[in-house]
């Protein structure tokens, strides 16, 4: 059930703990003079310490940087970085999957920050990007969530994503990808179904929501959270005056088919979706694997499919990593997608979701170092 923007929840401010010059407190006034929010970065790493040593000395240069740090560390590589303006917590959890691993870092924010930016180890963001996120959060009591505009790391001039977007049947694809930059520069905030790369969260619709709920996959986690979280009456919009960038991934066709979430999203909000098609898509990826590789894809393809319906997750099994991954495109991909998100249930239709479930709760995890 929506509620009115004004309710109290969705504007609550807490205090932040004393953060050095440039953290910021609970609130701090930014170069205009206008008071701005606090928030915290989290991180969720695993086993590429160096991008998350490269975000967090971008984040230095950013007109609002983060008043905290928690990074949640899945393979035990990553170490804070010692002198950081801004106080570092390194928290242990071995690879406990996406959606819990962020659950733990937005919790350590807890009455301490009003927002929480949830980021991927490798993005990187434009210096005043973070400030114009808070700022719309700040403006805008209703919105939930608040996603910059992302471009192809490996393309600057390419679009990678300017939001999420969800079809009937579940499919998940992202808004202008492959356009040009420069179309989308400047343009009003504009909502979208989940976002990709970095959010800026509203803490308390994270706690009315419940959090990130499983399956464990980056991609599917937002999408789960966004719906929910629209159920309760949150927006989530995207600003293109805040720009980052995001590598675009290619994923091993046995975790695609796995843990991908089109599978067992669709299965969660069957009330909502029809079933993912995924033996439609299993074809055009084996299509467009090497001619050598085809019958490998395949192989791989059902294995992935026979462990996700029986809910292994964890680590792939020997041999998969050697395994075709999912990328290029198929002649007839482009008149398979049309048809397959030719009836966009986000924007603009809303969903009726019946079938949120409570996050399954974790061990208490250890802080294994604290700067």
């Amino acid at each position: 059930m929506s509620r009115p923007p004004t309710t109290p929840a969705a504007v609550t401010r807490a205090p932040a703990p004393a953060a050095s010059p440039g953290a910021g407190g609970a609130a701090e006034h930014s170069g205009a003079g206008v008071e701005v929010s606090s928030y915290g970065l989290v991180v969720v790493h695993h086993r590429d310490p160096g991008s998350v040593d490269r975000l967090l000395e971008e984040c230095r240069g950013w007109t609002r940087p983060p008043a905290e740090v928690s990074v949640v560390d899945n393979s035990g590589e990553f170490h804070a970085p010692p002198g950081y303006p801004c106080p570092v917590s390194v928290i242990d959890l071995p690879n406990p999957g996406y959606g819990v691993a962020a659950n733990v870092g937005v919790r350590r924010l807890l009455r301490r920050h009003p927002y929480a930016m949830i980021t991927t180890q490798d993005f990187c963001g434009e210096a005043n990007g973070a400030e114009q996120l808070v700022r719309m959060l700040d403006a805008s009591p209703e919105v939930g969530a608040a996603a910059p505009l992302l471009v192809d790391a490996f393309t600057p001039d390419s679009l990678f994503s300017a939001g999420g977007l969800l079809s009937r049947n579940g499919r998940m694809t992202h808004e202008g990808s492959g356009q040009q930059v420069g179309e989308w520069r400047g343009r009003p905030a504009r909502p979208a179904a989940w976002a990709d790369g970095a959010c800026l969260l509203r803490i308390a619709a994270v706690e009315e929501v419940g959090g990130f709920a499983r399956p464990s996959s980056s991609s599917s986690k937002m999408v789960d959270f966004a719906l929910r979280m629209r159920q309760h009456g949150w927006g989530l919009l995207v600003s293109p005056l805040a720009v980052g960038s995001q590598s675009p991934g290619r994923y091993l066709l046995y975790l695609k088919y796995r843990s991908s979430s089109s599978i067992f999203f669709a299965r969660k909000h069957s009330a909502s979706l029809r079933a993912w098609p995924w033996w439609i898509l299993a074809v055009l990826d084996v299509l467009r694997s090497p001619r050598g590789r085809r019958a490998s894809a395949l192989r791989w393809i059902a294995r992935g499919i026979r462990d996700g319906y029986g809910g292994r997750m964890g680590e792939p099994p020997f041999g998969a990593l050697d395994s075709p991954t999912s990328c290029g495109q198929h002649p007839a991909e482009r008149w398979v997608r049309a048809r397959l998100h030719g009836d966009r249930i986000h924007p603009p239709r809303t969903v009726d979701l019946r079938t949120a479930e409570e996050i399954t709760p974790v061990p208490a995890p250890r802080i294994r170092s604290r700067h």
